[in-house]
């Protein structure tokens, strides 16, 4: 529920975005609000996120954890470019 919410936020805040740059170009305090709403959204998305891959840890072999970290470790690089 929460993973959703987020999402609906972002989605909300990039309308926000859109009709803010229409309006006032790129530059407008309006610009700045919702491009803060989005990266706080974003933020707290990330954080649930990584709060989920802590609680699996829970119900995880040592193993299936090790391999999900490598996964994680591997795919945040890839987003990296690295």
């Amino acid at each position: 529920r929460q993973k959703a919410m987020y999402e609906e936020q972002m989605k909300l805040a990039n309308m926000e975005l859109a009709e803010a740059i229409k309006e006032g170009g790129y530059f407008s305090s309006h610009v700045q609000e919702a491009v803060d709403k989005i990266h706080n959204a974003m933020g707290e998305l990330q954080k649930l996120t990584l709060q989920h891959l802590a609680d699996m840890q829970a119900i995880l072999s040592e193993e299936q954890d090790q391999q999900l970290e490598e996964k994680v470790i591997e795919q945040l690089y890839s987003n990296a470019g690295q």
